[in-house]
């Protein structure tokens, strides 16, 4: 057996033409689109129910503890396809959620109906009121449109986090910060990661840090060594 070094040029991004750019970008974004974590949506999402309910932005929250808060939990879709969306479902009394037109009632009840075994969007539970006796009270389903309101804006909400963690500054954001910006072959296309590099090599002779480039041949400017 004989063992064999391959070599290979790998490129920044700014070191690509500007098609082959585009192509990195674009692979990039889709890279980030299928690897964000669903828990940071759904604990977007969940701080955002929080903040519509009662006025109060209380940031990023788990699903535990906006079921501690308010009694709800939330179900999300959020894959550009029909059915998709936001559903939330629990109680939910009127001394927690004050942004919500209450009246006579105290609490609701959200409901799962048949659509909410198949798709997550507003229109996948049922609201019934209670009053203080636990007696259901008939309405003109003010607070039923308020809820899948809510659930609308945060849909859309959850639609936004998607393209901002997929937009290009966010993507070269990301990319700036890795240790090994040089991923990329001359298309475009991402290089076998064995093959990824830093922006420096250190000089085996001197140990000088020097800069590289996507070119071959590199010479130590400390020792002149070539690299």
């Amino acid at each position: 057996m004989k063992d064999i070094t391959i070599t290979r040029q790998v490129f920044a991004l700014d070191e690509l033409d500007p098609a082959a750019r585009c192509v990195a970008i674009e692979k990039l974004r889709t890279e980030n689109y299928e690897n964000i974590p669903s828990d940071m949506i759904s604990e977007g999402l969940n701080g955002e129910l929080v903040n519509l309910l009662t006025g109060e932005w209380v940031g990023d929250t788990t699903d535990k503890e906006l079921k501690r808060l308010s009694g709800l939990t939330l179900e999300w879709r959020l894959g550009y396809c029909q059915g998709d969306g936001v559903a939330i479902y629990g109680e939910i009394y009127n001394d927690y959620a004050t942004q919500l037109t209450w009246g006579n009632a105290v609490y609701a009840k959200l409901t799962r109906n048949s659509h909410g075994h198949h798709y997550a969007h507003p229109n996948c539970f049922t609201v019934e009121l209670f009053d203080g006796d636990s007696d259901i009270i008939k309405d003109d389903d003010a607070i039923a449109d308020e809820l899948r309101d809510i659930c609308t804006k945060l849909e859309r909400y959850g639609y936004a986090e998607i393209e901002h963690y997929t937009s290009e500054p966010y993507v070269i954001e990301l990319l700036n910060d890795n240790d090994t910006p040089r991923i990329f072959n001359a298309d475009g296309t991402l290089a076998p990661s064995q093959f990824w590099a830093a922006d420096t090599v250190k000089c085996v002779v001197c140990l000088t840090d020097i800069q590289v480039s996507g070119d071959d041949g590199h010479i130590c400017s400390h020792c002149e060594y070539n690299l």
